[in-house]
């Protein structure tokens, strides 16, 4: 069975198919590296109250002008043949207070949760350089990075999916095209929507494993941080983005980003020693000692806390946490004969409580609420 076969993550709304969120799966050749494209099918005017997004937005500032435009996102997951919509997802909130991502006017943040403070231009935490998107604050530190940012136009609760994405939004009012590239997450956030008058969004969702692939720079220090798409992805940026005006819908993109990113494809990039610990993890749903797979791959734990940290961008501690919590949301989410019990012994939580609790802190829910949330949104809007 092929690694994008034995585990494919899903978001907070695995479910969710509507005019501004649809995901599509790619052609064969590129699903081992990327989950699905997403976004909206046609251009749309002001979001429902209903809209919300899986992955956040956020504008850079345009090389030529040096102006920021706006950028929009939104939720992920399951799917259908290639070419057919497939169910997504991203929620709201319910019981418990998500870290805010609400931006204050172009280049101020608002404060963190966790830090409390506000920044601009600030370093990443990881990798110390100044690339992160302005206007939204890193979920971890509360930073931000380049000013004279916007804020997406939809709003929703962003929850792990292992995955990296890539975004654009198109703002046929401001005739400006915003970009995001947002690393691995390792926990829950809330984004807060701005308004536009009429916009379009494409996405690309990589595997987190995957998108070094494509990228021209280190993945290093991208752990809940939100860039330029050409910080770390030049090439895709510089071919895909002029399309995006040319292009309106959905369906007449994806084909064009697919030639895109074959020719760009260069699966070397990715180390063979990472791909082979990624697929231990899946092998045993995320619950193994890293020691041990550290002796079984016959290296060191720092070599491969060197190697998760160049492609990656996060520990392999945490990407096996990562990959348990999703397989039990998968199972909770999808599976009607869930058991809460028979999920302890079968991902390896000590207790009922071990796991109840460990999920709530990395999906912003409790078990109940998150699939009551996930069980409300119809197939299609």
């Amino acid at each position: 069975m092929e690694r994008y076969q034995a585990f494919c993550p899903i978001t907070a709304e695995p479910f969710r198919d509507s005019q501004t969120y649809t995901e599509i799966l790619p052609c064969d050749a590129l699903r081992p590296y990327v989950r699905c494209f997403w976004g909206t099918r046609e251009p749309v005017g002001i979001l429902p109250s209903e809209g919300r997004i899986s992955k956040l937005g956020v504008c850079a500032p345009n090389p030529e002008t040096g102006k920021a435009g706006t950028v929009a996102a939104t939720p992920s997951p399951e799917a259908g043949k290639a070419g057919t919509a497939a169910p997504s997802p991203e929620a709201g909130k319910a019981g418990t207070a998500a870290p805010s991502l609400e931006a204050g006017k172009a280049g101020t943040a608002a404060p963190s949760p966790e830090a409390g403070n506000t920044g601009a231009g600030a370093p990443s935490p990881e990798a110390g350089n100044t690339g992160a998107v302005a206007g939204v604050p890193s979920p971890e530190t509360g930073n931000t990075g380049m000013a004279g940012c916007g804020v997406p136009p939809v709003s929703g609760l962003v929850t792990p999916d292992v995955c990296m994405d890539i975004i654009f939004t198109v703002d046929y009012a401001s005739h400006k095209i915003g970009n995001m590239f947002c690393g691995i997450n390792d926990t829950y956030f809330q984004a807060q929507a701005a308004s536009t008058e009429k916009f379009s969004v494409f996405a690309v969702r990589f595997y987190a494993w995957a998108a070094a692939a494509f990228a021209q720079e280190s993945l290093q220090g991208t752990k809940n941080q939100f860039f330029d798409v050409g910080i770390h992805f030049e090439k895709l940026k510089k071919k895909l983005e002029p399309l995006l005006w040319e292009l309106d819908s959905l369906q007449e993109r994806i084909p064009a980003a697919e030639r895109i990113l074959l020719g760009l494809l260069r699966p070397s990039r990715i180390d063979s020693l990472l791909l082979r610990a990624v697929d231990q993890m899946i092998e045993c749903r995320g619950n193994l000692k890293i020691l041990g797979l550290a002796t079984d791959l016959h290296i060191s734990s720092r070599q491969m806390e060197r190697i998760f940290h160049k492609n990656i961008g996060c520990t392999p501690k945490k990407m096996a946490e990562l990959i348990r919590y999703q397989y039990v949301w998968q199972e909770a989410c999808l599976t009607p004969t869930f058991c809460i019990l028979d999920a302890v012994h079968k991902f390896g939580y000590t207790d009922q409580s071990h796991l109840l609790r460990n999920f709530q802190q990395i999906h912003g829910m409790t078990l109940t609420q998150a699939k009551n949330h996930a069980a409300k949104l119809p197939a299609s809007l």
